[in-house]
């Protein structure tokens, strides 16, 4: 497993430079959240990436919100190019959770949009996903924090692009330029996920 890949936020005090210099190959943005929150440094790290030469890729955090405003919102701010990666985060949040039709909704208007759907990360609400549900058709990016060399995969989904396999400290410290920051792996070379990327 190749895991030069790591995802951040605003929140992360990360040095791009460094993070290249130690191996990092991928960066994948927290853009947006729900219909009206908009990631202040997302528009610096991306041209701060490109840049660098780093593969760089977008995305969503889905809440209750009207879809329709999530996804201007997304669009809006991630200003996706050709050979970006482009991710919705379906996640439980206390209070203002997306539900899963909402998540349908929001990848098949993007599809309708840019003419490929979206990945969709994440993990126990993913299990709930029959096989004809439009977030079957998507990749996955798979959350999973676990001491092992596969991770186990929802039912609908018979492989995953991207493994989220620590957040820095579970399940064991990883740090990036000095930093814990969510960490991804691919299953395969690194040459392959250069060829692969943004990995659709």
């Amino acid at each position: 497993m190749f895991d030069g890949i790591m995802d951040i936020n605003h929140n992360d005090a990360i040095d791009l430079s460094a993070a290249k210099a130690a191996g990092i190959v991928a960066v994948i943005h927290k853009a947006t959240e729900g219909a009206t929150f908009q990631d202040p440094l997302y528009a610096s790290r991306r041209t701060e990436a490109k840049e660098l030469g780093l593969l760089w890729g977008a995305y969503h955090f889905g809440t209750a919100a009207d879809v329709t405003e999530q996804l201007r919102n997304f669009t809006q701010v991630a200003q996706i190019e050709p050979g970006d990666f482009v991710a919705l985060d379906y996640e439980e949040k206390s209070g203002d959770q997306m539900t899963q039709e909402q998540a349908e909704q929001f990848v098949t208007l993007f599809q309708q949009q840019f003419g490929y759907v979206p990945l969709v990360y994440g993990s126990d609400l993913l299990k709930s996903v029959s096989a004809s549900s439009p977030l079957a058709a998507c990749g996955l990016w798979i959350a999973a924090y676990e001491n092992v060399s596969q991770p186990a995969l929802p039912p609908a989904y018979g492989s995953y692009k991207l493994w989220q396999y620590t957040d820095g400290t579970s399940p064991t410290p990883v740090q990036t330029a000095g930093v814990n920051v969510d960490r991804d792996g691919y299953d395969g070379t690194q040459g392959q996920l250069m060829a692969a990327w943004p990995l659709r």
